[in-house]
């Protein structure tokens, strides 16, 4: 019994704490919209970083899907030898796919490419020389192309057909295109990150000064409260609470804030070419993860807060 009534004594000791926190939300109304504004930036510009990251490495994994290497062989290559370069291809290092092209196909899109151009067109059904058949190699790591060059130099079965075309890996220079993009990206998202660490601090800061003015305006009531015995956490414990509710409100509003945002021009981005799609599942499918993750932030950054106010000038 005695356990009992302990424990239901704490219980109602921190439903107390929890009710005083959130009742001393409106007491200081300007500087409590002051702390929640700064804190939804914060935490918007958080949850932002973490998008643009997501959305980069999509990006950059959609851009080196498009990027890889052309192996020319003749037109009229046997089934067998066009099996067997398939596979070895294949089986090579740093190879994520082998498609081939027949020599037909390889006309036909070209004749789809230029389907505006009428003079290459007049060009491509006046020819008499015949369009190579193309294996088209897409690489793992698109700055990598030592495999295709040992291969193009000492496969016999590739001598035996090899088209009079060089093969071409065209797309060194492609690879050192998403190469800049991919440092450019990481500034970026480097960049992102220092704004959020700064608006962090900046978030500490506010509404470590809005718990340091409660504890100012509320310094009659804390003496009173410590002439009658109120302990130490007790004392404590609603500043902390109100700098948590602060983290909590703010995430909410900073989580809608941004997703509706990004949602509205997810469609934009997707068309100039930006991987949206597990940044549109985050956002959906998601949202309840990324919504507790974002609580638990704010949480953290107001108890941090409220702890180094209390600490600093709440003198129990």
């Amino acid at each position: 019994m005695a356990r009992e009534r302990q424990r239901r004594r704490k219980w109602n000791t921190f439903l107390r704490m929890v009710n005083y926190g959130i009742r001393n939300i409106t007491r200081n109304l300007w500087l409590t919209l002051a702390a929640v504004a700064i804190m939804v930036i914060t935490l918007a510009v958080i949850l932002s970083t973490v998008l643009v990251s997501v959305a980069s490495s999509d990006t950059i994994k959609l851009i080196s899907d498009k990027v890889g290497a052309s192996i020319y062989i003749k037109a009229d290559v046997s089934e067998k030898d066009r099996k067997e370069m398939q596979d070895k291809l294949s089986s090579l290092d740093n190879v994520k796919s082998v498609e081939f092209i027949s020599a037909k196909q390889a006309k036909e899109d070209f004749a789809k490419r230029n389907s505006n151009n009428s003079e290459r067109l007049k060009a491509l059904y006046e020819a008499t020389d015949r369009f190579p058949a193309t294996f088209r190699i897409i690489l793992e790591d698109i700055k990598d192309f030592k495999s295709l060059d040992n291969f193009v130099k000492t496969d016999e079965t590739y001598k035996k057909n090899r088209s009079e075309q060089d093969p071409s890996f065209e797309d060194k220079s492609n690879s050192n295109t998403v190469e800049k993009i991919g440092r450019t990206i990481n500034v970026v998202q480097k960049a992102g990150f220092a704004l959020a660490i700064v608006s962090i601090c900046l978030a500490i800061l506010i509404v470590f000064n809005t718990i340091r003015m409660a504890i100012f305006n509320r310094r009659d009531e804390i003496e009173m409260m410590k002439l009658i015995g109120a302990s130490r956490s007790f004392i404590r414990g609603p500043f902390i609470v109100e700098a948590i509710v602060y983290g909590m409100i703010s995430a909410l509003v900073s989580t809608i804030a941004v997703a509706i945002g990004t949602l509205s021009i997810r469609d934009k981005l997707s068309n100039y070419g930006i991987g949206m799609d597990r940044v549109s599942q985050l956002l959906t499918v998601y949202i309840g993860l990324v919504l507790l993750f974002m609580l638990l932030i704010g949480a953290v950054i107001g108890m941090i807060s409220s702890f180094l106010a209390t600490k600093k000038h709440l003198k129990i």
